[in-house]
């Protein structure tokens, strides 16, 4: 293990790093892209010592075991959208990673960082909401001690997650989609993927002949978490898919009913939710057109 200074350690194996997040409080740090923007913007946001993954290279693996992929949480947004098994097996991670922001920040960024920050903007969450992942959290006890939790249950608020001080998050995994599956993933940026979402939608199901089944919507953007919206799921599960169309009306009600997105300086609330129904509609479009 080489420590730089007291307060900066980089570890070279993840035993190594859970001990050390086990005998005093850590801030874990990976690519530094969000925390170095808002230290700039003067924020406090350091808790105790830094602790680099830089050097942790089994965190940063994108492997199939059996039914199951697993992406490590050092894993870069670049190195997701490069990956060939994601581009064979779940081509949304593929097509969400290349409109996160710009190259120099996805050859950085990784995919715990964005999930660890739990902005209600994320882009890799919804994706990842869609497949049902759970991400897996080490931490130090009688040796490496794993946990796996529902990325659905991670959120907690914005920056609050359900991770413990001395825990890492080390993977997240998720099983591998079935043929008859489709999962889109839209959103819109002032200046496409340059900038943060002001909304993003996620969609899933099982085409089955000309219905729907298993059912999943995801939303960023619009609460303080990124968030699966059931109401919706429940609307369309078994849907004609010829029969999309005549189901907007009933969408544009439970959007405007349950969802409450903030109006902020980068739009109103009006604005994201008008952003919101235009997207579903694109994306039910797709799915019609996906059957022809």
């Amino acid at each position: 293990m080489s420590v730089l200074t007291p307060n900066y350690f980089v570890p070279k194996s993840l035993p190594e790093a859970l001990k050390i997040a086990h005998r005093m409080k850590v801030t874990p740090l990976a690519g530094g892209t969000d925390l170095i923007a808002r230290l700039n913007a003067g924020e406090s946001v350091l808790g105790g010592a830094i602790l680099s993954l830089r050097h942790l290279c089994e965190l940063g693996k994108i492997e199939q075991r059996e039914g199951e992929i697993e992406i490590g949480a050092r894993t870069t947004i670049t190195e997701i959208l490069e990956s060939s098994l994601l581009k064979s097996k779940v081509k949304v991670l593929c097509e969400t990673a290349q409109c996160f922001a710009g190259e120099q920040i996805r050859n950085a960024a990784t995919l715990g960082g964005n999930l660890c920050n739990a902005s209600p903007a994320a882009d890799m969450a919804i994706p990842l909401l869609l497949l049902d992942a759970q991400i897996e959290l080490a931490r130090w006890g009688e040796g490496v001690e794993r946990r796996q939790i529902p990325l659905s249950q991670f959120f907690l608020g914005p920056r609050k997650v359900a991770k413990d001080e001395d825990e890492i998050v080390t993977r997240v995994i998720f099983s591998v989609p079935k043929d008859q599956q489709v999962i889109y993933f839209e959103k819109f940026g002032t200046r496409e993927s340059m900038d943060i979402s002001v909304v993003s939608v996620g969609f899933s199901a099982n085409l089955n002949g000309d219905q729907l089944s298993d059912v999943r919507v995801a939303l960023g953007a619009v609460a303080p978490t990124p968030i699966r919206q059931r109401s919706l799921e429940g609307l369309l599960e078994n849907c004609k898919i010829k029969n999309l169309d005549e189901k907007l009306p009933f969408v544009r009600e439970i959007l405007g009913r349950e969802v409450r997105p903030i109006s902020d300086v980068r739009a109103s609330a009006w604005y994201r939710g008008e952003l919101l129904y235009k997207l579903l509609k694109r994306v039910f479009a797709d799915v019609v057109r996906k059957r022809d």
